[in-house]
């Protein structure tokens, strides 16, 4: 299944599933995050039957869920249905061929779905793109990553100056930078560190085969959750943005957090660009 979400006529995020549950609302973690107070936490859910079909179910919400303009409870949903929550369209579409993987059933698959993080990608040259938003809270921080970065003589400084930002900044458990001179370049610094003061590699990072995809496909990605069930788990939620300049990439930056702190949410990946972005155009002036 993919769902199109959309506000205002504006595509702000796209999601594919190939099982549910997927639960839509407003809590920090949710498979779709509609982060407005007029969505309920927990809003809405789609999950499959024993036989196959995509149901959506109404989780008693406030300001209830829409199916195709009427108000629903729990109803079988079709490829090219659209669900309205507060004013969130979310379009539905539900590739036949894969029919035959969907006849799980709700509690069948919630084990599964929990060891699946969900990921919300950022594209910034796409012409539906959502504002980029930070907090005035964050304009001191700001201030004081722009100066630091400038102040940089070579990308070994550099690199030593983003991950000492990023630990502060963003409560972080561990980051990791990786910075190149040029865009088609190898990656010729690589720092990471975590909060007790410990190197870190990337072979370490549990989110490493997305940190390569970042850099492999220049767009923003949130990890608003990472699974409740994974062992050991030390990390609770990560954002991950390539270092870009007039479409040419740089490098990339990473920070996750412990469960001591509050999930990433899309304001902290929205900050993480800007200093993606500043470290992206010096880096092009060095």
């Amino acid at each position: 299944m993919r769902l199109t979400i959309k506000r205002g006529g504006k595509l702000i995020n796209e999601l594919r599933f190939s099982r549910g549950p997927i639960y839509i609302g407003r809590q920090i973690g949710s498979q779709v995050f509609l982060p407005d107070r007029s969505v309920s936490r927990q809003h809405t859910v789609i999950y499959t039957t024993t036989e196959g079909k995509w149901v959506v179910e109404d989780l008693d919400s406030a300001n209830k869920t829409y199916l195709n303009d009427g108000t629903v409870h729990k109803a079988e949903i079709k490829d090219g249905d659209v669900i309205k929550i507060s004013d969130f369209v979310i379009e539905v579409h539900i590739d036949e061929s894969d029919k035959h993987d969907s006849a799980v059933s709700l509690e069948d698959t919630l084990h599964a779905t929990l060891h699946e993080p969900q990921i919300v990608i950022r594209h910034l040259d796409s012409a539906d793109a959502p504002v980029i938003k930070m907090p005035a809270k964050r304009g001191r921080d700001f201030s004081r990553a722009a100066a630091a970065v400038c102040k940089s003589k070579d990308l070994k400084e550099l690199a030593a100056v983003l991950t000492d930002l990023l630990l502060p900044q963003f409560k972080a458990f561990c980051v990791w930078v990786a910075l190149r001179q040029g865009p088609i370049d190898e990656l010729e610094v690589l720092k990471g560190r975590k909060i007790n003061g410990e190197s870190v590699e990337l072979e370490e990072l549990q989110l490493k085969s997305r940190i390569e995809e970042v850099l492999n496909n220049r767009y923003y990605l949130l990890v608003p959750r990472l699974p409740m069930q994974t062992e050991g788990r030390k990390i609770q939620s990560a954002i991950i943005a390539p270092i870009m300049c007039e479409k040419e990439c740089f490098g990339v930056l990473y920070a996750d957090n412990s469960p001591d702190h509050e999930h990433y949410g899309p304001g902290d990946l929205d900050y993480l660009i800007l200093i993606s972005l500043m470290a992206g155009a010096f880096i092009k002036n060095l």
